[in-house]
């Protein structure tokens, strides 16, 4: 083997390296697609990560997608990961079909950014009715910083479902208040039945 050569690594190949390394652990990676076949990614799985009991989760190849820039924001592409509760199989489609809704619509979503009415299709008795968007390592010790590939910026934004009184919470005082009360409270994240941290 010529060790002189560089390594040449795909985009998708980038973006799997770079979760892997924040997992910390090992992964298991396979294709997803929605229901009608128009749109796929892969998903890399990592359990037990990062703690005993969940499973962590994140999207490769939203990043294809171009978005509709916020005003005067610049152009970058997204990735999406979640951590929840291993066992749960219905995970694997919150986290594919918030990507999959971004790749219609073209949507630029920021740390903030709530879809709502979003979890209760896959878990009737959730507690948590809506999917949160958060910069990496505001409400988990996963940290995955920016990607340049070629002349793209790929960023990646954390899924947090909450609950409605945390979105109202959220209304009225705004994502730095929702996200420290979630971080001050002993509520797990990952739990899709659990308290409501206001």
């Amino acid at each position: 083997m010529d060790h002189s050569k560089p390594e040449i690594v795909s985009e998708d190949g980038l973006i799997e390296r770079a979760l892997t390394h924040a997992f910390t652990g090992p992964t298991t990676l396979y294709p997803h697609s929605d229901q009608t076949r128009k749109f796929e990614i892969k998903i890399l799985s990592a359990f037990n990560r990062p703690e005993h009991g969940q499973i962590s989760l994140g999207t490769i190849g939203l990043w294809r997608t171009p978005l509709i820039p916020h005003k005067n924001a610049a152009p970058t592409r997204l990735e999406l990961f979640g951590i929840f509760a291993a066992g749960k199989e219905g995970c694997i489609d919150i986290l594919s079909s918030a990507a999959f809704r971004i790749m219609r619509t073209h949507e630029s979503i920021e740390p903030g950014t709530v879809f709502l009415d979003y979890i209760h299709p896959w878990y009737p008795k959730a507690t948590v009715a809506h999917l949160y968007f958060a910069k990496p390592g505001n409400l988990h010790t996963i940290q995955l910083d920016e990607i340049r590939m070629g002349n793209l910026n790929v960023r990646f934004l954390e899924v947090i479902p909450i609950t409605p009184t945390e979105h109202d919470y959220l209304l009225k005082h705004g994502a730095d208040a929702l996200e420290g009360a979630l971080l001050g409270s002993a509520v797990d994240l990952s739990d899709l039945k659990r308290n409501p941290a206001v």
